[in-house]
């Protein structure tokens, strides 16, 4: 508190510890997933799945998709103070990707596109998950206009590695899921390495999901920050004599 007895916000020292818990998080996410999945501590199939990384309906899948929706809040927020409209396509961009990590959606959209159309021919050639031709270019667009409109809009080196690091691990874990949708080659490499299947497929498929929260806390980080510094200035201006 201050001399007055008023309560002091430092709103930019609170961003940071927000995402610093968060990166904890998901270090703790991912030490979950191998007690509870590799080393199988609980010695039962459902208890493995509430801290399982690559499976949906898990905590992990609970609190990817919260912290896309605190990513939305804070670019709402964003729109709020600033009155830039790029901020509301953001806070939309985040709202659908905590719907879809809730509800598979694009997943769903695009098996009953290629069920609805089986002929089509880039479909039926292509080895892995039918959503990388049909829904990933959309998802891709928008995840690039997101960046680009952060650094845009806070155009500082840390907002330049933020966003190129969150697009790096995007890339990364679909490249991975590229690799999770063709048949048989996770056994192939299995047996090439004298594991058991699960080793391999778990560990990539827990690499790809965790790999996307990265992601998501990285193209969030500039945003939360951007917003802890103009709760400060408009705190720091009410306080001010000329207010």
């Amino acid at each position: 508190m201050d001399p007055g007895g008023r309560l002091q916000i430092d709103a930019a020292q609170t961003a940071r510890r927000i995402l610093f818990a968060v990166l904890w998080i998901q270090v703790a996410v991912m030490a979950g997933n191998l007690i509870f999945n590799f080393f199988d501590v609980a010695g039962h199939i459902s208890i493995r799945r509430i801290f399982n990384v690559a499976r949906e309906e898990s905590l992990p899948t609970w609190f990817a998709s919260l912290q896309a929706g605190l990513a939305a809040f804070t670019a709402w927020a964003l729109w709020k103070l600033e009155d830039a409209r790029g901020w509301m396509f953001v806070a939309l961009f985040f709202l659908y990707v905590s719907i879809d990590d809730a509800a598979e959606v694009h997943e769903r959209v695009a098996t009953a596109l290629s069920d609805t159309f089986p002929t089509l021919p880039f479909l039926a050639e292509y080895p892995s998950f039918s959503w990388h031709l049909l829904v990933a270019p959309v998802l891709g667009a928008g995840l690039l206009a997101v960046a680009v409109y952060q650094w845009r809009q806070i155009p500082a080196r840390r907002t330049l590695v933020l966003v190129g690091a969150g697009l790096a691990a995007f890339a990364v874990s679909q490249s991975l899921d590229v690799l999770e949708g063709i048949d048989g080659l996770f056994e192939g490499w299995a047996d090439d390495l004298g594991v058991a299947d699960y080793t391999v497929s778990h560990g990539f498929r827990a690499t790809e999901e965790w790999l996307e929260m990265l992601g998501t806390t990285a193209l969030w980080a500039p945003m939360l920050l951007r917003l802890g510094d103009s709760i400060d200035l408009v705190i720091s201006r009410k306080g001010s004599p000329a207010g």
